[in-house]
């Protein structure tokens, strides 16, 4: 027997029912969440849209080693959070990794950090936005390692003139002097 899910019309047929909303369909995210949410998507995370989602859902992946980071973001996203889960690698090592909920917050979310290839991007509009240190420790936790006398943040996926927007944004939000710093091919 085989059933497809008709995932566009789950929720109608739940009000037809006069079953309750899920919790996320009730509550907005809040201040703090869309903090956590700005700056993973600065570093690792990502807006997903499934083949069969009307709505952009987030998803991260980390190395094992960092499963305890990931619950925290997990924990930090609820009730938006879907399953946590771990799986093995090729190498025998492992990988966790959660996404959230399909869910329409999640579309403009899309808009704020991608262009209209799907490329993930830098705009100063979003960047004033971010106006919290959580943001920051949550790229840092993600792209950010510590040097002798300075922290770095990997930038690889930017631009130039992306990475000079990200520096002239922590400079005037945050105070924070940074510099750029070419390791191999890419700045950082």
């Amino acid at each position: 027997l085989i059933m497809r899910r008709d995932m566009h019309g789950i929720a109608d047929k739940r009000r037809a029912l006069s079953l309750p909303a899920r919790e996320c369909d009730i509550v907005p995210l809040t201040f703090h969440q869309k903090m956590i949410l700005y700056g993973s998507l600065l570093g690792d995370g990502s807006i997903v849209k499934g083949r069969e989602d009307k709505n952009c859902r987030f998803s991260e992946a980390h190395s094992i080693k960092q499963k305890d980071y990931l619950l925290f973001k997990h924990k930090q996203l609820e009730p938006f959070s879907g399953k946590f889960i771990e799986y093995p690698r090729k190498d025998g090592g492992s990988d966790v990794k959660f996404s959230t909920k399909a869910h329409p917050c999640f579309n403009k979310l899309k808009i704020m950090f991608y262009n209209k290839n799907g490329k993930k991007i830098i705009k100063f509009s979003t960047l004033k936005q971010i106006t919290q240190p959580v943001a920051l420790a949550m790229w840092f936790g993600d792209d950010g390692s510590k040097e002798k006398d300075s922290y770095r943040i990997a930038t690889a996926a930017y631009g130039i003139q992306e990475i000079k927007t990200l520096m002239k944004w922590l400079k005037d939000f945050f105070s924070i002097n940074s510099y750029l710093h070419k390791h191999g091919k890419y700045w950082y």
